[in-house]
């Protein structure tokens, strides 16, 4: 999910609060770290490490005591989340989903008129929106009728990952050393509770589009772990993190 740019500015977020005190930081710095940690004394120093494991969180910053994990993204990225097709299907099961609602994914996921991509002929997104309209229009408002599933699900893609036992974000910020957002799970999961997600015509559960990595239409497969990963995205991301960070104050 991260690019080149990606790992440059986790190095330079890490670089530009490890081992400073508050009074020698940028003020775009020093306002993220109001937000994250309330009032701050300038002579108090931070620390930040880098995550070194594929997980949520990219930073650990430390100060005063308490301590704050952060996932950074940076530009107009899409793709909040990358899993394989067999722990998302184990998810959805796990979560009471319908085998007819998996049954749509999973058809959709290949593409190719089967449940496990053991087809021969590969058909491409629009074809598959036609042939599986029906099925993906009910998947879609059983995916979209209860809330509880639909904030479980984004806290998973947005701040915990798939794997329990992983280190979780607290807080999400967008951006540069030099400019920012910062919002908290809490604000997040406020915005997708209080907003309505069923107009969405492709497969998707609340605000998050779920997607092949890879489905190879009209062309040789070149990595069967491309094509049995799930790739989940949330159109607009940076724009929204903008909006809940001005609407709602991070606590």
């Amino acid at each position: 999910m991260t690019n080149n740019f990606g790992f440059v500015n986790e190095d330079e977020m890490a670089n530009g609060l490890n081992n400073k005190k508050v009074s020698e930081l940028s003020q775009n710095l020093k306002h993220m770290m109001k937000n994250l940690f309330g009032a701050l004394d300038d002579e108090k120093e931070v620390t930040c490490v880098k995550t070194e494991e594929p997980i949520k969180p990219d930073i650990i910053i430390q100060y005063d005591g308490k301590e704050i994990n952060v996932s950074l993204k940076s530009g107009g990225a899409e793709i909040v989340h990358e899993e394989h097709i067999d722990s998302f299907v184990s998810f959805l099961k796990e979560q009471g989903i319908s085998k007819t609602t998996i049954d749509t994914i999973l058809y959709f996921q290949f593409g190719d008129g089967t449940l496990d991509g053991t087809g021969q002929k590969r058909m491409p997104y629009e074809k598959l929106m036609y042939l599986l309209a029906s099925r993906i229009r009910k998947a879609n408002y059983e995916l979209n009728s209860n809330k509880d599933f639909i904030l479980k699900f984004v806290e998973r893609c947005i701040f915990k990952g798939a794997k329990p036992e992983n280190l979780a974000a607290d807080y999400i910020y967008h951006g540069s050393v030099y400019y920012g957002n910062v919002v908290g799970k809490k604000e997040l999961l406020f915005y997708v509770q209080n907003k309505e997600w069923q107009w969405y015509k492709s497969l998707h559960i609340g605000p998050l589009m779920i997607k092949p990595h890879a489905r190879y239409v009209d062309r040789p497969i070149i990595s069967e772990k491309r094509r049995h990963q799930v790739d989940v995205s949330w159109p607009k991301f940076y724009a929204v993190l903008d909006y809940i960070s001005r609407r709602y104050s991070v606590i």
